[in-house]
């Protein structure tokens, strides 16, 4: 049931994101959603009384994780969803473990595997069909 519940949420989350992208500023929208989310998370927390203490030396690493996930995140897909159908932001968005094994092989030096390479492949080939049909849809509207 929460599994349901969190795709029906998230598959609502992008059009709804679109929506509310032609009434406001992509910073301005994905900025205060992530303020209140945030908010909300730290309530939830302290009415479980759960410590929100962080030790000193996470804070660079939190920092840094930050900044590139969270702040990237909310940054480049406002973006997209200016520039692209809900549908095909979506679909760029989760290919995220695609591009993170892509990126393995150099910055974790993991050496290419033969079924790797073919998931690879079958997954490219999957976002090329799904995405290709039509041709991409991006434009500066």
């Amino acid at each position: 049931m929460f599994l349901a519940i969190t795709s029906v949420g998230w598959g609502f989350n992008w059009p709804v994101t679109k929506y509310l992208l032609s009434e406001l500023p992509p910073l301005t929208l994905r900025g205060s959603s992530g303020v209140i989310g945030a908010a909300l998370l730290a309530l939830l927390a302290l009415l479980s009384r759960q410590s929100l203490h962080v030790p000193r030396w996470m804070w660079p690493r939190i920092v840094l994780l930050g900044v590139l996930n969270v702040t990237a995140w909310m940054v480049l897909m406002g973006l997209a969803l200016l520039w692209l159908p809900a549908s095909e932001a979506a679909l760029i968005a989760y290919t995220m473990p695609v591009w993170a094994s892509l990126l393995a092989w150099p910055v974790l030096g993991e050496r290419p595997t033969l079924l790797r390479t073919i998931a690879l492949l079958m997954a490219f080939a999957g976002l090329a069909s799904i995405m290709g049909g039509n041709g991409l849809s991006a434009s500066m509207q």
